[in-house]
């Protein structure tokens, strides 16, 4: 049966790539969409039913309240809340980014839930303005909060009161935020590795692995003694992690997966797509502070006095990710905008080809020969 086109919305309306996908996978080819105007003069353009979005939308949706319900009554009279700038659709475009604009917002918000227009609760919340409550009231006892001071009592209690059985950390909390972060890594996917030395030979590909255990020094994610395999997303992450001096040549291996990984994405504080997330959104948008704390200790730069005791929280968290049955973690770089991996064991990567790079430039402009 083919699409009703008054009723399609197609991958153009919107701008999030997880709905841009799920419309190529379940919807139809069209000409020419109804709502965005968008057409297929430069190749397919899939749309779907707008009802068929519902599902996905609820639990985004139904996040937000109207201010009638928790708005004191001075504040909905005076000139400090501007009603009709933060309607649903609004929301959704400057909180998520999910439309390019607000009229397209509009339409396919009317046209997912005219069929609800005879409830008057969903008629009043679709003609009103909008908040999440918990981001408008910003108090100490608020959970958001709680989370992110959990997390800082934890970082403080594993480096001066308890080392090895902390307390203050509750492990089911983290393993849920696990679980909403995993990532595949796809069977091929590509990875960088590099050492610099102040040789003129590159290094053999196996001095490219990670180190045994009894050469394993203390690093971001791994203690003294357990040997983990650090990479990155490009050869220009990998130079700015190693900071080469003057002197100093950079060995890079080009390697590749042997088969699907599984890891946790710790390299984003934000919710990419709150549509990933499903009926656990809201937990998981409750949980972002202690996630945004999370992935600051991660990320940030030691402190160059004791990096042992600062690298310990991040320890902790690796340790425990490794024995959930994860192969590794994704975390940004500390020293530029790409992303590194810290991956348990490299078994499962294969090497291909190794560059040579003599004497990176500062700004990190540099040729390289395969060797």
């Amino acid at each position: 049966m083919a699409i009703d086109i008054d009723n399609a919305v197609c991958e153009s309306c919107f701008t999030d790539i997880y709905l841009v996908n799920f419309i190529q996978q379940n919807g139809e080819e069209i000409e020419k969409c109804s709502v965005c105007g968008s057409d297929n003069d430069l190749g397919p353009l899939y749309a779907i039913d707008a009802g068929k979005l519902t599902d996905l939308f609820d639990p985004l949706i139904w996040m937000y309240s109207t201010v009638e319900n928790f708005m004191p009554l001075p504040m909905l009279k005076g000139d400090g809340y501007e009603h009709w700038d933060n309607m649903i659709w609004n929301k959704l475009v400057d909180d998520w980014d999910i439309f390019d604009n607000y009229d397209v917002a509009q339409k396919i918000i009317n046209m997912m839930y005219h069929v609800y227009s005879h409830d008057g609760e969903t008629y009043d919340f679709l003609h009103s303005a909008v908040e999440i409550e918990a981001d408008w009231y910003d108090h100490e006892e608020d959970v958001m909060n709680v989370s992110m001071y959990e997390w800082k009592y934890f970082c403080d209690e594993i480096r001066n009161e308890n080392r090895f059985f902390p307390k203050k950390l509750n492990l089911d909390k983290l393993k849920y935020l696990l679980q909403a972060n995993e990532l595949i890594l796809k069977k091929g996917f590509i990875t960088y590795r590099g050492r610099k030395a102040a040789c003129i030979t590159p290094f053999v590909a196996d001095k490219l692995l990670k180190p045994p255990s009894h050469k394993a020094n203390v690093g971001r994610m791994n203690p003294k003694g357990i040997s983990y395999f650090y990479c990155a997303d490009s050869i220009k992450t990998v130079i700015h992690e190693l900071r080469p001096l003057k002197n100093e040549n950079v060995t890079v291996g080009i390697f590749s997966t042997t088969q699907n990984l599984k890891i946790v994405d710790l390299s984003n504080p934000f919710l990419e797509s709150p549509f990933q997330y499903g009926k656990k959104l809201k937990s998981i948008y409750v949980l972002r502070k202690f996630m945004r704390e999370l992935i600051e200790e991660i990320s940030k730069l030691p402190d160059p006095n004791d990096p042992y005791l600062d690298y310990l929280p991040a320890q902790y968290v690796c340790e425990y990710i490794k024995v959930c049955g994860y192969d590794g973690i994704k975390y940004k770089s500390s020293q530029c905008d790409g992303r590194n991996f810290a991956l348990f064991d490299d078994k499962h990567l294969r090497i291909g080809p190794i560059q040579f790079i003599q004497s990176p430039e500062m700004n990190y402009k540099f040729e390289s020969k395969v060797v």
